[in-house]
């Protein structure tokens, strides 16, 4: 007997499964049922069957950005991108050899409301600078960084300025 895809659908339409069935052997998901999926590409575990219609799930939105800094050495600048769409949230994590005298990392040259970096790094950074676009502030730049100790700023296009929580 051939197997064919069947989408194991919740009661109130959520699908919780795809499986291969026969059709005939017995079979049961109890209480959700079974509805085949053959050509139906939106029959995806996480979207829907209601009505006859099968609808795809919401796609999560990709990780916005993450920037893997691996080496950096004593004095570097480091660019950063601009954001990818507003209110982005922005990874940099420093992965140098050894703890660090200094560093600069140059923000991107337009930052949007709501834009947020997240910097983390593996060793010590004893003088961080950390350069704004034109026209835009760091209030309480951070000045340095400690190992394995997350810092985050976020920008206020209200303000022009980049905030350190």
């Amino acid at each position: 007997m051939a197997l064919t895809i069947y989408a194991v659908v919740a009661p109130g339409g959520a699908i919780v499964n795809l499986v291969e069935w026969d059709g005939v052997t017995p079979y049961s998901v109890a209480p959700n049922s079974l509805v085949s999926a053959v050509g139906q590409p939106n029959a995806q575990i996480g979207g829907t069957y209601i009505g006859g219609v099968f609808t795809a799930p919401v796609t999560p939105p990709a990780p916005q950005g993450i920037i893997f800094l691996n080496s950096p050495s004593t004095g570097a600048v480091l660019a950063l991108p601009n954001a990818p769409q507003p209110q982005a949230k922005l990874y940099a994590i420093l992965e140098p050899a050894a703890a660090l005298a200094a560093l600069t990392l140059d923000l991107g040259n337009n930052p949007q409301d709501g834009d947020t970096l997240y910097i983390f790094c593996t060793k010590n950074v004893t003088t961080l600078t950390v350069t704004p676009a034109p026209g835009a502030v760091i209030n309480n730049a951070p000045t340095s960084l400690t190992a394995l100790v997350l810092v985050t700023i976020i920008y206020s296009a209200q303000y022009s300025a980049w905030f350190q929580l």
